[in-house]
């Protein structure tokens, strides 16, 4: 090891026995030396509270008075209003000892919406547990923090969770963090604080508006004449697949539950309805910024309408073509494409989607939005 580095790792240690020996490797400043005991520079902080402050007065006033007057009681108060101090830093510093966190980020929010994040606690700690606990939570939209307090103890191989709501405002992409925890446990004389930088990523969809749509233009219903292979909400048998979460009770199988000892569900063919092919149009020229974030939502919300109903086949973008939408899977995605989608200023000219039944939307000179079937105006968006 080099000198200066010999040098340096002693003069961090402070307790090292010859750290206070006199001599050429000791610091000319001794208010150097306190103050990075005061304010390490890792991670942890200590404050003193207005409590703690003014204990530092009362003891500073005890002992004064105890060797003015030599009085052992005076001496013993002192000694246990110090000792307290003391205990109060021990503690805290345990109560952060082991402990796991994990930021938990909303899902499936759109823009308008409260979206609830969670900060996921597990204590590892194998005798103590950890209590009073506060966390600071932010997200990309936030100009402060969220201060969060833990509402209960949580016992040694406990977990628990952190509840944050948060108001998002606009789609696209959005970040939580957890920034730091801090607490004043035991006693409240001393606020330590820890600095953590957890973060997770997550989608805003687009807001939901309202809107009218007439599926049948000019009071015609197209058919085309059977079933579809589609899973869909008709009524012919398709297959029959184990239960998942959000499956409409109505559905379950009961033959096939009862024989093999697990819900199972049916799955329909979708009916004889021709679906739709919804066209995205990026071009700047069709769309001032209110107007754009104003399709995007109708897009999303239609889209939605329509593959409940079992009548959404797909989607078009300009620069990626033709998209299927069979599943939840697939829709998510879109829902996601849909929320960092962004104007165009050049497109190809022959960008233009030739299917048919297919969803336009076009701007208004009110700021909403007017929805076309195959160039038949069909609908439109509503305040």
């Amino acid at each position: 090891m080099s000198k200066p580095t010999a040098l340096k790792g002693r003069l961090a240690d402070w307790t090292a026995p010859d750290y206070f020996e006199v001599g050429p490797e000791k610091e000319a400043s001794f208010f150097t030396q306190f103050m990075r005991q005061l304010l390490p520079s890792h991670r942890q902080r200590t404050q003193l509270t207005r409590t703690g402050w003014f204990l530092i007065i009362v003891a500073m006033g005890i002992g004064s008075a105890a060797y003015n007057t030599a009085s052992n009681i005076l001496f013993m108060t002192l000694s246990l209003v110090l000792s307290s101090l003391i205990l109060s830093g021990v503690l805290s510093l345990f109560n952060f000892r082991n402990l796991n966190w994990t930021v938990l980020a909303p899902k499936q929010v759109r823009a308008g919406e409260v979206g609830m994040a969670r900060v996921h606690l597990e204590n590892q700690k194998r005798f103590l547990p950890t209590m009073s606990l506060f966390c600071l939570v932010e997200h990309l939209e936030s100009d402060r923090k969220e201060r969060i307090h833990l509402q209960e103890a949580v016992r040694p191989g406990g977990v628990a969770d952190f509840e944050c709501s948060l108001t998002l405002r606009q789609r696209g992409l959005n970040t939580v963090s957890l920034t730091g925890a801090e607490s004043e446990f035991p006693f409240g004389f001393l606020n330590k604080i820890f600095k953590l930088e957890e973060s997770t990523e997550f989608m805003v969809w687009p807001a939901s508006v309202k809107y009218s749509f007439s599926k049948e233009v000019g009071g015609r219903r197209v058919m085309s004449g059977s079933s579809r292979r589609l899973a869909g909400v008709g009524t012919d048998l398709l297959n029959i697949r184990p239960y998942v979460q959000g499956d409409p009770p109505r559905l379950l199988h009961w033959k096939a539950t009862a024989r093999l000892g697990k819900p199972m569900t049916r799955q329909l063919a979708q009916e004889g309805e021709s679906g739709y092919w919804i066209e995205i149009d990026t071009q700047a020229s069709q769309w001032s910024a209110d107007s754009f974030e104003r399709m995007c939502s109708a897009v999303c919300s239609l889209a939605s309408d329509l593959f409940a109903a079992g009548r959404f086949d797909g989607i078009w973008f300009p620069d990626t073509g033709f998209t299927l939408v069979r599943n939840l899977s697939d829709l998510h995605d879109f829902y996601d494409r849909m929320s960092v989608l962004k104007l165009d200023e050049v497109m190809k000219a022959s960008s233009k989607m030739r299917k048919p039944r297919r969803l336009q939307f076009r701007a208004t000179d009110t700021q909403e939005v007017s929805i076309y079937i195959d160039e038949t105006r069909a609908g439109q968006t509503e305040s």
